[in-house]
């Protein structure tokens, strides 16, 4: 039987003229060079150069795309086109049917879930702040690209399927009585391609383990405790699915200042008996580094709160807007008076 060589599905990395192992940084370098030099406007004469424009950008659009290159690497172009359709499938709406039988948008395979939690200082969100967050998860091999073969020029056709992934037998289902199922080959594991030597990273597991990639996360202004914040596609890679998804939960790290309740701030003041009675003016500093001062020129109450309106947090996504700030005023009363103190305390009191 002859087998037809796939040299891995090369023909995107060959018009980009960048090898498989490439990365993301040298597939858009390498789509700026070569779709400057090919574009039609320099290549009038060229009756196929709208043709080859039109490849270059596809090359670029599929390899820029982790999970379609992914797929591409495995499957080429068909499976792709593939992919592709079963996005258009599952995001247009429901087929009536489905309302009868049972069924509905089609989902997509993917891999597990991830939830990290993500502890977060009061000021971060109230300024809100961009985090670089460093995951150790399971990665694409970066040798082979998932396919598991050592040398993408080794990879073939499956003999026994002949690169369907699947083969038809026949099953006995009664006396006499016969029907036709596909099922799994198992050559090619259902992969419609096979290889002779094994990626020597990661020995045809198509994954390593203790990959690690670089995530920017944006904590908005006002998000709360307990908040989930979700990015599709960025957590463990599979050879055969869609790499999981990253859920991020906020945790508000307690603040030595203040104390959050809802969109409001909530603090203490320590006050001397002097201060409550007489008067005084403190500062605070607030936390996006603004001095607030506070004072008063009355005698203040042991638990008295004052309310300074809008210094409280912003409200998450509508940021210009703020809840309010309370404080607590604590009256710090001298444990022991000298004679003159507690002979001046009568006198002021009692009248004597």
């Amino acid at each position: 039987m002859t087998l037809t060589v796939l040299a891995g599905h090369r023909e995107y990395y060959d018009i980009l003229g960048i090898t498989p192992r490439a990365n993301p940084d040298e597939i858009k370098s390498a789509w700026r060079k070569v779709s400057r030099e090919k574009h039609p406007d320099k290549n009038k004469g060229d009756p196929n150069a709208e043709e080859l424009y039109a490849k270059i950008n596809r090359a670029y659009h599929v390899l820029s795309d982790k999970e379609k290159r992914r797929i591409y690497d495995q499957k080429g172009e068909e499976g792709v086109q593939k992919h592709e359709a079963n996005q258009e499938a599952g995001g247009g709406g429901m087929n009536p049917f489905d309302m009868f039988f049972g069924g509905g948008r089609r989902q997509e395979n993917k891999g597990p879930d991830l939830r990290i939690k993500m502890p977060v200082t009061l000021e971060d969100i109230y300024n809100g702040k961009e985090v670089t967050m460093f995951m150790t998860k399971q990665m694409i091999c970066p040798h082979c690209r998932g396919t598991g073969a050592d040398d993408p020029d080794d990879m073939k056709t499956c003999p026994v399927c002949n690169g369907q992934g699947h083969v038809t037998k026949k099953q006995q289902i009664m006396m006499g009585f016969f029907q036709q199922v596909q099922v799994t080959c198992d050559n090619c594991e259902g992969k419609g391609t096979t290889y002779n030597t094994k990626c020597h990273v990661c020995g045809a597991a198509k994954v390593i383990e203790q990959g690690v990639d670089e995530l920017s996360v944006f904590i908005e202004k006002g998000i709360k405790h307990g908040q989930k914040m979700t990015f599709s596609g960025v957590g463990n890679e599979y050879a055969d699915k869609a790499a999981s998804d990253v859920h991020f939960e906020i945790v508000e790290v307690p603040h030595p200042v203040f104390t959050r309740k809802d969109n409001d701030l909530h603090m203490k003041m320590n006050l001397t008996l002097h201060q409550a009675l007489l008067g005084f003016s403190k500062k605070v500093k607030h936390l996006d580094g603004r001095i607030l001062t506070i004072e008063s020129d009355k005698v203040v109450q042991p638990g008295q709160i004052l309310k300074v309106e809008g210094e409280g947090m912003p409200l998450h996504e509508y940021s210009s807007q703020h809840g309010d700030l309370y404080i607590e005023y604590v009256v710090n009363i001298p444990k022991k008076f000298t004679e003159e103190q507690m002979s001046l305390l009568k006198t002021f009191f009692m009248g004597k």
